[in-house]
């Protein structure tokens, strides 16, 4: 983002135990293996019997998500609002200052990604519909003034080393390429012009969907696939006019949201 030197951000979410894994010790809570004392340093703690030493670690944020009925700590329960804040209005800010950015969730299988970026209806919402309904928000309040505003998204997935587009019926592998203009983009990729919050939500439960799942050992029904979120913001601010000719200034910015 222009002004800062924060060009990548490291953040970690520590989420609850589920039922799974408290039934699987007797209906107790297990050893948890970390432990956190700010919002920005996480502690990995030997399981009882390891002589292994502590560890800490520094991120940009914690996101303590643990109830303290699980394991008390010394910092408040992170929800999707909070991660949301930190997460995805830096980027929201980023792409109407006309820079590309992307988001990407990282960890093993039932570890709280795709709830993280996409969550549920309601308070439980996730990064990615926040952002979306947000920028519409942004461009609402913006009405009527020297900038006009066009939004497109997108919805890929990749399973098994192939790419697929999530909002078409006919599915098709689809493939990556290099654009001298717009650098990597996925040839064949379904772009839909929206105009509304509820546009691109009806795409995303749709998308969502279409997703490829399946049972694990630790989830019964994990989200297999990697998917991608694409969105892009154009933006065409008038300056003036000189004589018969307007003078404009456009800008483009995109934002991939990725839940791995």
């Amino acid at each position: 983002r222009k002004g800062t030197n924060d060009n990548v951000r490291v953040m970690v979410r520590v989420r609850p135990f589920n039922q799974k894994e408290i039934n699987e010790v007797g209906g107790q809570i297990p050893f948890c293996v970390v432990q956190v004392n700010s919002d920005t340093i996480i502690t990995a703690i030997p399981p009882p019997g390891d002589s292994s030493q502590e560890a800490s670690y520094p991120f940009d944020h914690v996101f303590w998500s643990m109830p303290p009925e699980q394991v008390p700590a010394p910092v408040d329960v992170a929800g999707q609002e909070e991660v949301y804040k930190h997460v995805g209005v830096p980027q929201l800010d980023s792409m109407f200052d006309g820079y590309n950015g992307c988001i990407f969730a990282y960890g093993q299988t039932s570890s709280g990604k795709t709830h993280s970026m996409m969550g549920y209806p309601g308070h439980g919402r996730g990064v990615t519909p926040r952002l979306c309904e947000e920028m519409f928000t942004r461009i609402g309040k913006a009405q009527g003034s020297n900038t006009t505003y066009e939004v497109k998204v997108s919805f890929l997935e990749i399973y098994n080393e192939k790419v697929q587009d999530l909002l078409v019926k006919k599915r098709e592998d689809l493939r990556i390429v290099h654009d001298p203009l717009r650098g990597p983009t996925v040839r064949g990729l379904t772009e839909k012009l929206v105009h509304s919050w509820e546009e691109i939500e009806a795409l995303l439960d749709a998308g969502m969907d279409s997703r490829t799942t399946a049972a694990t050992a630790m989830n019964d029904k994990s989200s297999r696939s990697h998917a991608v979120v694409q969105l892009s913001l154009d933006m065409e601010t008038q300056l003036g006019q000189v004589g018969a000719k307007k003078i404009s200034r456009p800008r483009r910015s995109r934002a991939n949201l990725v839940d791995l």
